[in-house]
């Protein structure tokens, strides 16, 4: 068995006693730095140069001309664009060494690398100055004498506009010292790393007037097909990749640019993508230079040159981007994350009166500030999670004073220098490795968008797989910016259309409930909806975000107030462009923005320019659905300024309710102890509205959380406001939601619903017709955009207008199609207006006729036990057991053996219980929730917490019944009423073990399937 060692692995090699890192010995200027500069060469152009010399040629390929031509345009330094090198090291390259894949392709590139570039440069005007290559062939056959013949030869000072090559060099002994040497070329691809980076030691060596040393990586491009189709094939692209792979494994600086590649705007550094060959005029650069008198034989790609490089950009990412995800580390996290839940648990426990004192105090505040369910587990996972985030932070933003600054951040801070004597931070040094990792990925972004996307990374890859329960308990689910511009553009066209305000007028207050990351109010802030005149009071008093999640919280701050600050330094004058931006708005709205009170204000005289870090005052740590369920004020000690802004928003008329609620409806399994919680007043008014006017028997999913949100958003905004929300589209057609659609048009005077679609759940065409959803794998259900909007005094009958996306579209193609939209201003001609039938349906209404069939059964007919118009009086569900794994098998003996475990277990825990509770009254006795053990190797609880206090239970040999699983798939079932959840009619129908089974199975009521 063969084993794997790491020279990085200190217990095996033991610790470095000295490192010098490329970047430290260019610091240290003991170094020069390079560049790389991959040559794109157009395969047509090349061969309409060169096509008469190859005719003549038998060995060289237009793949190894392309490529001369390539080098030779590297070597000579006329490069365009924005891809121009540094002024000051216009001059072209006098001495390079190249890699090759044989002797007989070096020896070849020695015979025709000249004519080749003679060939390429006819037809081009007359330069004395044009760069001429002399190249010479030399490999590790040749005697020692010969080879210091040519290594000298390279030494020697060349000829005016010469450039000497010495071809084939890997023979050269890695104590070869050419110090003038400007560039190395590879023209196939290195095996071996060490060749790859003892090459380039030797290109940045030190000399005289020597700026950069360059790695030269020529590549055939084939015009005619696409960038992605191309850069499938991994062979002629193999040098790029590799070569930059041993540069990233050995430059730390290196390593970083890569990672941050495909979030900057400005891709200028080690990296150069230059495209050679292709007709058009060469764009001028970013800095607006005029463009070099001096010929250019390479220029940029014309229309297309932007796809090019971002497609090449992107797989060099993708091939060479940093091999440790996040998900790696996540795991990591999530097991220190335990050690540390399990340490400062014992630490607040009842073995220290100080420390459980403080902690008591915590936690009321906690629940006070969240939610009264909020236990004792819960608080100490907080302090862990805020424990290991806290240098993620540190590493994210760098320079920022978030944990000083921002209350929540502050207080758990305290709370843990309270236990800090216990070197609680000892197991979060094994994560150094993932905090620098972030650190590197995040420093040296030059724009807030590409921050952003760090951010998404670090919640997506990360977030979700080091605290699981709690993601799946909250539904998180990332909001594609695409959707979050239509909506934050769409509500910004309503208010003018409906209020004659903005988004960005005076007291036009916009609440996001669940704000995530807080993307809504970041790219609202940076969109330029809000005029810079308005950022200040709108930033301090009129936007609000609430959020649950500690680390949501802190990401959802930081992000605002970064994309903030950044407006601010950025001074951006909107005014300026105002007139114009509002005479289009108003042409398509048919309303005079610039009589809108609050649109354009003159900027203050003498106002500062400085930029003081402000935290931002309008997000809370709270659940949105409890705020609205305690009344008085919250006096807390620990929380004072989260408490006060608590309070605050609670005073607050609220005109905007927009963004993406939770999507969970309920815990996967109660082994989880991750219920969704009670909310009696929000529950109240849903029982009121919602439930009342449904003709549903099973209401449950009026309580999903995203429906919750909808009660609460229209409760909230009062008697005028707009809310909008992408959301579960579950409701547009749901039978139990005939009562919340009722209530949508009774409460709101127009109603704007963009179905997105992509619902998982179907089959067959319909599944193909949906095809692709706007959340990727985050959700299975279909989405919808839905715009609400109230108007005090005009309450009249609903108008709803209503969009379909369109059938067979992926996730690319739905939110293009959103993002060329916009606006809904820009979809006047697309909607449709929707007349809800008497049943309340929307869509798919249903045929008046199917009333008049015959029932196969009939509740009250059921109920009276008597006959009727109905074929059947008795009917029931199928047994619902919510613990299939234990109840059911194709053994008789095997399913006998595990319930017989899985009581005894159940009564193990129910004894315990009992001497927990002995002498205790029932204020003292411990919640059966927090006291159980949910091992789900020996139990599944479902319902069964109920039981506990009610005593132990028993296996009975009787209730060993015969069941069909699934359609003609026969197993044995314990079929009891403490084991199976719900057991509807089916004692009535299965009376007896042996009773004779005349069931007629049919699919049940509002199934999308057939049989």
């Amino acid at each position: 068995m063969a084993e794997i060692y790491s020279m990085d692995e200190a217990d095996n090699y033991g610790n470095p006693f000295h490192r010098l890192d490329f970047s430290d010995a260019v610091a240290m200027d003991l170094l020069s730095d390079y560049k790389v500069l991959v040559l794109m060469v157009n395969q047509e152009h090349a061969n309409a140069s060169v096509h008469d010399l190859l005719a003549m040629m038998e060995t060289t390929n237009l793949n190894d001309a392309a490529k001369i031509i390539g080098c030779w345009n590297g070597l000579s330094k006329h490069i365009a664009g924005e891809e121009a090198l540094p002024l000051t090291d216009t001059a072209p390259m006098r001495r390079a060494v190249a890699f090759c894949q044989s002797i007989a392709a070096s020896r070849q590139v020695e015979q025709y690398f000249a004519d080749i570039v003679q060939a390429y440069r006819q037809g081009s005007p007359a330069d004395d100055t044009a760069l001429g290559c002399t190249v010479q062939h030399v490999d590790g056959t040749q005697n020692a004498l010969k080879r210091n013949q040519a290594l000298q030869w390279l030494r020697d000072e060349p000829d005016e506009n010469e450039c000497r090559i010495l071809s084939n060099v890997r023979c050269l002994s890695e104590g070869v010292d050419v110090p003038a040497l400007d560039a190395v070329l590879f023209l196939s691809p290195r095996n071996s790393q060490v060749d790859v980076v003892q090459a380039v030691g030797r290109v940045m060596r030190k000399a005289e007037g020597k700026d950069y040393g360059y790695i030269i990586l020529p590549v055939c491009v084939n015009e005619d097909m696409s960038p992605e189709e191309a850069l499938q094939d991994d062979k002629t692209y193999k040098v790029v990749w590799q070569v930059l792979q041993a540069l990233r494994a050995h430059d730390n600086r290196f390593n970083a640019e890569i990672n941050k590649i495909e979030l900057n705007k400005k891709r200028e550094g080690r990296i150069n993508l230059i495209g050679v060959g292709f007709e058009g005029a060469p764009d001028g650069d970013d800095n607006g230079t005029e463009e070099p008198e001096t010929p250019q034989y390479a220029t940029q790609l014309p229309l297309n040159l932007q796809h090019w490089k971002d497609a090449l950009y992107a797989r060099l990412v993708l091939k060479c981007g940093d091999r440790r995800y996040w998900e790696s580390w996540a795991k990591d996290v999530a097991e220190i994350a335990g050690r540390n839940i399990t340490r400062i648990t014992t630490l607040v426990g009842e073995s220290d009166a100080d420390y459980r004192e403080i902690f008591e105090e915590f936690m009321a505040e906690l629940r006070q500030n969240i939610n009264p369910s909020v236990t004792e587990a819960d608080a100490i996972e907080m302090l862990a999670q805020h424990l290991i985030t806290r240098p993620v932070f540190d590493a994210l933003f760098e320079g920022y004073s978030f944990i000083k600054s921002n209350p929540v951040s502050k207080t758990m801070q305290a709370m843990l220098e309270l236990l800090d004597e216990q070197n609680l931070e000892t197991e979060t040094k094994r994560l150094q490795g993932f905090y620098d990792s972030v650190r590197r990925r995040a420093s040296g972004i030059d724009n807030a968008e590409g921050r952003q996307k760090v951010v998404i990374e670090l919640y997506e890859r990360f977030f979700k797989e080091a605290f699981p329960k709690m993601a799946e308990s909250l539904g998180i689910v990332y909001t594609p910016v695409e959707i979050v511009d239509f909506i934050l553009h769409s509500v910004n066209d309503l208010l003018v259309q409906e209020f004659g305000e903005t988004l960005s007028s005076g007291n036009v207050h916009i609440l996001d409930p669940f704000t995530g990351t807080g993307t809504f109010l970041t790219r609202l802030l940076a969109s330029g909806l809000i005029m810079d005149t308005d950022l200040e009071r709108k930033y301090r008093q009129e936007l609000h975000a609430n959020e649950v999640v500690l680390l949501a919280y802190y990401i959802a701050a930081v992000n605002i107030e970064e994309t903030y600050h950044e407006r601010l330094r950025s001074k951006l004058d909107f005014h300026a462009q105002g007139p114009a931006h509002a005479g289009q708005m108003s042409r398509r709205l048919g309303t005079d923005l610039k009589s809108v009170p609050g649109i354009y204000t003159a900027r203050k005289e003498g106002e500062a320019d400085d930029v003081q870090y402000e935290s931002f005052p309008g997000i809370v740590l709270t659940d949105t659905f409890q705020v609205n369920e305690r009344d008085g004020d919250m006096l807390d000690q620990i929380f004072p300024v989260n408490s006060e802004r608590v309070m605050r928003q609670k005073d607050t008329p609220i005109r905007v309710v927009l963004g993406n609620p939770p999507y969970s409806a309920k815990q996967r399994s109660a082994n989880d102890d991750n219920a969704n919680l009670p909310y009696p007043r929000l529950d109240e008014s849903i029982k009121r509205s919602y439930a009342e006017h449904s003709a549903a028997t099973n209401r449950n999913s009026l309580y999903d959380s995203y429906i919750r949100a909808f009660r609460w958003a229209s409760d909230r905004v009062g008697d005028e406001g707009i809310v909008a929300y992408v959301s579960n589209g579950g409701w547009l057609d749901g039978s139990a939601m005939d009562g919340f659609r009722r209530c949508l048009g009774e409460e709101f005077d127009r109603i704007y619903c963009f179905n997105l679609r992509g619902n998982a759940r179907t089959s067959g065409e319909q599944r193909r017709k949906e095809r692709g959803n706007v959340f990727g794998e985050g959700t299975r259900t279909n989405i919808a955009i839905l715009f609400l909007v109230k108007k005090k005094d005009t309450r009249g009958k609903c108008q709803i207008r209503y969009h379909d996306i369109g059938d067979y579209l992926d996730r690319k193609q739905k939110l293009d199609i959103i993002r060329n939209f916009g606006t809904i201003g820009n979809m006047e001609n697309l909607w449709e207006t929707i007349t809800p039938n008497k049943h309340h349906d929307w869509i798919n209404q249903r045929s008046e006729t199917f009333l008049s069939y015959l029932p196969l059964g009939d509740k009250e007919i059921k109920r009276s036990k008597g006959t009727g118009n109905s074929v059947f009086t008795l009917y029931s569900s199928g047994v619902k057991t919510n613990r299939d794994a234990w109840v059911y098998n194709f053994s008789k003996e095997n399913l006998q053996e595990n319930m017989q475990k899985t009581i005894a277990f159940y009564n193990s825990e129910v004894e315990r219980y009992r001497l927990a509770c002995e002498r205790k009254s029932d204020s003292e006795k411990p919640n059966v929730q927090e006291f159980i053990n949910y091992d789900s190797t020996k139990i599944h609880w479902a319902d069964l917490t109920d039981c506990v206090a009610k005593g132990t239970d028993k296996f009975s040999q009787e209730n060993l019944r015969n069941g069909i699983y699934r359609p003609f798939c026969k197993q044995w079932l314990y079929f009891d009423p403490n084991w199976n959840t719900r057991r509807y009619q089916q004692p009535q129908i299965f009376p007896k073990s042996d009773s004779w089974n005349f069931v007629i199975c049919v699919p049940g009521i509002g199934g999308d399937k057939g049989f």
